[in-house]
């Protein structure tokens, strides 16, 4: 395009949005609901378009002056009630002025409204950009209810802080000491909230008999055991979890108050605070349509005060970069609305701050710094693979063994709702036990080879590859409640390997494509996948078994760990018998993962992590994430890659107060699915610095 046609173009986007955009609460344009015209009447502006549902009430036909033609509409029209009634301190100046919605107040309102006039239970949850009063529009919304539909509907008003929760508060004293005598439809004249029995934390409506319960999500206690029909909580994604409750917890006794019945309101709003909250991951449920919660997103573009006029077109097209020519191509945002963006990022360190605090789509919400290592647009794609688990449980050997060479016996997949093993794909055939007898060498004295079942193959050491080959990763953590977790991760490896897709695409195209050229629904079939994942707090020797169990479960799966703690002979928690656990798996598992070592002449057990090998592994798994070649399967890893960062010096580690165990065994295991097919068979007996380093100082 060139300048010319890019200026035209521009002036029919801003007749567009003139036209889409076009609101009027007293004449009733652009509002939410079906509307019908009536008027013009005396008592009128003219026609008006009103809610349908108005025709129906008998007062319509009594209706003489002004006055109680605005009482009648007020109680059907939210939009016309703000107008008329509500005020609010201007943007812009220090006054007050009723309050005209604006575009992302009136997207909160239509689905609101359309959850009432349904007759269902409202629900909402909002992520926010800056400066649109989405808490306004929310706390409005509930004390429009309070005013004009019901008495004795107690409300709920919770923040992060006490702090919001007064200024939300001061929006309400503000209504309340503004209001409209003559539109008032409650007992006496309107006043602001007064104390309930002498509690300060309870405020009434005078004249309405609805009572408004302040609390804060730092005192859980303040809010239990009361009867609310509506909840406002705000800033969620802020709550913090403590030692006596977390934040999900809080939700949870809020929603035990507020029965699912029409006129009931919960609305949770927040601007995003990184991944992996109660609130990002409940905003992924609502966006999913899992949740009982309708999503509501509004972004930066769509806020009414961020626009910008153009002196010169042409020097702003030449300036504008590819993310802001996106904007105009794929978003179809107007010069003004691009114009606006491109100043407002100088006041930035860099883009990723500026997407936080403004942004385009979710993902850059809850991508908040420019430190990340993954980027949000390819830990969003990952996240679409994303699924609940077949099953829950634990891998169990009928010995009950869970340790030593009997707990690899008989092995059996066990059902459990509390287990912490996921499982998204069994090995082949589904759910089959399998024995791992015939792994043990030697047999221990005094054990007698089980019974098979006839229809249980029986791997052995000089069988070929099973058809489904498999990888299990282990990441090393504590044990204590405080440490860091411990994690089992079993990929399903294909026999394609993903690198030469990405290699014949790249002799066909000249590029690395962000997404194999192959059809979606082939995909989980030749990248790696995650087929399981157990993730707990455990004892060094419970976990070394554990995950031998699992691999053997898993058709005799390359078993790969993250060995420093196990090679360190000590751990915070008191492990100190890492050489020896090594050294048990050498004699009783034969499939482990064997690296080089530091001059590169003895094959070592496991993999150990130092800034070299972390660097290697994350650039690796950066690449994968980037050209989408493995499948996701945990929506909590995908919350470890987006707070994963890079910091100063140049090392990697997750943001804090945040984990990255179960991203290591992704970055561990899918290094080690490349390399499966140049999996070391190191010997004991030939290997002298092997036998020393298993046997230990």
């Amino acid at each position: 395009m060139d300048i010319k046609e890019i200026i035209a173009e521009n002036t029919r986007r801003k007749q567009r949005d003139a036209e889409l955009n076009a609101f009027d609460p007293v004449k009733g344009i652009g509002c939410s609901g079906r509307r019908v015209p009536y008027g013009p009447e005396l008592y009128t502006d003219g026609v008006e378009n009103i809610p349908v549902e108005m025709l129906d009430d008998k007062g319509l036909r009594g209706v003489r002056t002004r006055d109680e033609w605005a009482r009648l509409r007020c109680r059907y029209d939210f939009e016309y009630w703000c107008a008329r009634c509500a005020s609010v301190k201007d943007k812009e100046s220090p006054r007050l002025v009723k309050l005209v919605l604006n575009r992302g107040q009136r997207r909160v309102v239509a689905e609101l409204e359309r959850q009432r006039r349904a007759g269902e239970p409202m629900r909402v949850i909002i992520l926010k950009a800056r400066q649109w009063g989405a808490s306004t529009v929310i706390a409005l919304y509930i004390a429009w209810i309070q005013l004009t539909q019901a008495r004795n509907w107690h409300s709920l008003l919770t923040a992060h802080c006490a702090k919001t929760a007064a200024d939300i508060r001061g929006t309400l004293s503000t209504l309340l000491l503004n209001y409209p005598e003559e539109l008032w439809d409650g007992d006496g004249k309107p006043r602001d909230l007064a104390a309930y029995q002498g509690r300060a934390d309870i405020r009434s409506i005078p004249g309405r008999d609805c009572h408004i319960t302040l609390g804060t999500a730092e005192s859980v206690n303040s809010v239990r055991g009361s009867d609310y029909a509506m909840a406002h909580l705000s800033e969620v994604g802020f709550w913090k979890d403590t030692p006596q409750a977390s934040a999900a917890d809080f939700i949870r006794s809020i929603y035990g108050a507020v029965n699912p019945s029409p006129l009931t309101v919960i609305a949770m709003e927040s601007t995003a605070n990184g991944v992996g909250s109660f609130f990002h991951r409940e905003w992924l449920r609502s966006e999913e349509g899992k949740s009982d919660k309708r999503a509501v997103f509004v972004p930066w573009y769509e806020i009414d005060l961020y626009s910008r006029p153009v002196a010169d077109p042409a020097a702003l097209w030449e300036a504008m970069d590819a993310y802001e020519r996106e904007l105009w191509h794929a978003r179809g945002l107007t010069l003004e609305r691009v114009n606006w963006y491109h100043h407002k990022r100088r006041e930035y360190p860099d883009h990723y701050q500026m997407m936080a605090e403004f942004p385009t789509t979710p993902a850059e919400a809850f991508s908040n710094t420019g430190a990340n290592v993954f980027s949000a647009e390819a830990v969003d794609r990952l996240r679409s693979g994303c699924l609940p688990p077949l099953a829950v449980g634990e891998i169990d050997s009928a010995t009950g063994f869970v340790t030593g060479p009997l707990s690899l016996c008989d092995l059996a997949f066990r059902p459990d709702s509390r287990g912490l093993l996921k499982v998204w794909e069994f090995p082949e055939p589904v759910g089959m036990r399998r024995a791992a007898y015939d792994f043990l060498s030697p047999s221990p004295v005094g054990w007698s080879e089980p019974r098979r079942a006839a229809s249980t193959p029986s791997p052995s050491r000089s069988s070929p590859p099973s058809p489904s080959r498999y990888v299990v990763a282990v990441d090393v953590g504590g044990r204590s409640a405080r440490a860091d977790y411990s994690v089992i991760s079993v990929f399903a490896v294909p026999s394609v390997s993903p690198s030469a897709v990405v290699g014949c695409a790249r002799r066909e195209t000249g590029e690395v494509p962000a997404v194999p050229p192959i059809l979606p629904s082939i995909l989980p079939s030749i990248l790696p996948r995650v087929a399981a994942q157990w993730r707990g707090h455990i004892d060094h020797d419970l976990l070394t078994w554990k995950a031998a169990r699992v691999a053997a479960y898993y058709s005799r799966a390359l078993l790969v760990f993250e060995s420093n703690s196990l090679e360190s002979g000590g751990s915070p928690d008191g492990s100190a018998h890492g050489a020896y656990i090594l050294n048990e798996l050498y004699d009783h598992y034969d499939n482990l993962y064997y690296r080089m070592d530091a001059a590169g002449a003895s094959p070592l057990p496991g993999f150990h992590t130092n800034r070299s090998t972390k660097q290697m592994v994350i650039n690796e798994l950066v690449a994968a994430v980037r050209d989408g070649l493995y499948v996701e399967r945990d929506t909590h890893a995908c919350d470890e890659l987006s707070v994963y960062e890079q910091l100063p010096n140049g090392s990697y580690a997750a943001s804090s107060g945040h984990h990255d165990d179960i991203l290591m065994t992704r970055a561990i295991g899918l290094h080690a699915c490349r390399s499966l097919h140049h999996s070391l068979s190191p010997s004991l007996a030939s290997d002298p610095d092997l036998r020393s380093f298993l046997s230990g100082p």
